[in-house]
C-alpha cells in the first residue's frame, strides 16, 4: 500500500512537472507568435507608407509635350515660360527631338513636378503666358529668358496651341496655316496628330 501510495505521489509530481513544462512552451509558443505578427505588421505598414509616399511623389509629376516645333530657340523660350509659371516646382526635359524641314517629327518632353496648381490650371496659365508674351510681349524684361527671341521665333511662339490634356499629361502643338510660318505644322499635319482635343 505504502509503495502505490508513493507511486502515485511520483505520478503526480512527473504530471505536474510535465504540464508545467506543456505550458511554458506554450506561452513562449504565443509569445514568439505574437512578436512576429506584430514585426509583419510594422512591416506591412512600413511597406505601405513607403507605397503611399512613392504615389503622392508621382501624383505631383506630369508629363509636358510640346510638337511640332523645329527651331530649339522656340523650345528653349517654352521652357522659360513653363518654368516661370507659380506652382511649377521642377521641369525636367528628358527627350529633345528637332528636325528641321520635319515639324511633324519634332517632340519635346518635359516631366513637371507641381504644388498647388492642377494639370488643368497649368495648362491654362501657360497658355495665357504664351499668348501674353507672343502677341505683347507681356513679361519679357521680367522674364530671364535663354535667348532673345526674333520676331520669327514669336510668331511660332504665337502659334502654340493646347492639343490635348489630362490629369497626367499636357500636350502643346504648333498649328499654323500652310505656308504661313517656316518650320511649323500646318492644319493638314494637326490632324494626324493621335487623340486631338480635350479629355
Amino acid at each position: 500500500m505504502k509503495m502505490s501510495i508513493g507511486n502515485t505521489r511520483k505520478m503526480s509530481r512527473g504530471f505536474g512537472r510535465m504540464m508545467s513544462a506543456i505550458v511554458l512552451t506554450a506561452v513562449l509558443i504565443l509569445c514568439i507568435h505574437s512578436t512576429g505578427a506584430a514585426a509583419t505588421v510594422v512591416e506591412n505598414e512600413s511597406s505601405a507608407g513607403i507605397v503611399q509616399r512613392e504615389a503622392d511623389a508621382r501624383q505631383n509629376l506630369i508629363d509636358i509635350k510640346l510638337m511640332g516645333v523645329s527651331q530649339y530657340e522656340v523650345t528653349e523660350i517654352f521652357n522659360d515660360l513653363l518654368i516661370s509659371i507659380p506652382g511649377v516646382v521642377e521641369a525636367k526635359r528628358f527627350l529633345l527631338r528637332i528636325e528641321p524641314g520635319r515639324p511633324q517629327s519634332c517632340m519635346v518632353v518635359w516631366q513637371v513636378k507641381i504644388d498647388d496648381i492642377d494639370p488643368f490650371q497649368l495648362e491654362s496659365n501657360l497658355y495665357e503666358k504664351i499668348r501674353a508674351v507672343a502677341e505683347d510681349g507681356q513679361d519679357m524684361d521680367a522674364l530671364d529668358l535663354t535667348f532673345s527671341p526674333t520676331a520669327e521665333n514669336l510668331e511660332l511662339l504665337k502659334n502654340i496651341k493646347p492639343l490635348r490634356a489630362t490629369t497626367r499629361e499636357l500636350e502643346f502643338v504648333l498649328s499654323c496655316p500652310t505656308n504661313s510660318t517656316k518650320g511649323s505644322m500646318n492644319r493638314d499635319t494637326l490632324h494626324r496628330w493621335p487623340d486631338s482635343g480635350f479629355e
